[in-house]
């Protein structure tokens, strides 16, 4: 058995300036994109596909209008180069069933995240397992509440709910609560992203990294 006190863990770092120091106003990042200026905007972004959720997504929008909580959704995203579209096309379908042409909006990918980030509210993960969630630790940088899958390694980022709010899998009525209790708390709102914002800085930047490194080796040969 390997000695525990020879154990380090070093988190990958992030490039996360770009997300602490928005280069854009929610309103600016909203007509960039061609989004309703004062909707309460959720928004997943990365790979489209089954695993990533988000047919769950719009199944939750649904469900929240329906009880009069007026939210809208912004994918953005592509399928995995060179792979069927027919998970996407089948988004489109499921969004005109359900009559949420003016409440869930398609964007391609774009490297210019920090736009993405800039024009939501609330960050929502829907994936069914994420071993390090890169996009979760970005929207921590862009200062936003998130609400995530209880799966894989996003709880252990979210310290288990201290640093966002988390669902099972699959639980639509958990899901649509935990949206319910930020918009209902938007005090509650803001402390979230304020300590996912701290956390991130502190524990996943580049800088941290270098710096646990530099520690770990300082010990190792000291």
């Amino acid at each position: 058995k390997y000695p525990a006190g020879k154990i380090h863990i070093v988190p990958k770092g992030v490039e996360l300036e770009k997300f602490i120091h928005k280069k854009h106003s929610k309103q600016k990042a909203r007509e960039m994109l061609s989004l309703s200026s004062d909707a309460t905007m959720l928004g997943i972004i990365g790979r489209i596909g089954p695993g990533k959720g988000q047919h769950f997504l719009i199944e939750a929008v649904k469900r929240l209008n329906s009880l009069n909580c007026h939210v809208e959704l912004l994918i953005t995203g592509e399928p995995t180069k060179n792979e069927e579209t027919g998970y996407l096309d089948y988004l489109h379908k499921l969004v005109g069933e359900y009559n949420l042409g003016d409440k869930v909006h398609f964007r391609p990918f774009t490297d210019d995240v920090e736009t993405f980030y800039c024009s939501i509210d609330i960050f929502t993960l829907a994936s069914k397992a994420e071993t390090y969630g890169t996009v979760t630790i970005e929207a921590m940088a862009s200062g936003l509440p998130i609400i995530a899958t209880n799966t894989g390694g996003t709880p252990e980022i979210l310290k288990n709910g201290e640093l966002g709010l988390l669902y099972p899998p699959g639980d639509i009525e958990a899901l649509s609560k935990n949206v319910i209790k930020l918009l209902d708390n938007p005090t509650k709102m803001t402390e979230l992203g304020e300590r996912a914002k701290k956390e991130a800085i502190e524990k996943y930047s580049h800088e941290s990294e270098s710096k646990l490194i530099e520690e770990i080796i300082d010990r190792v040969y000291s």
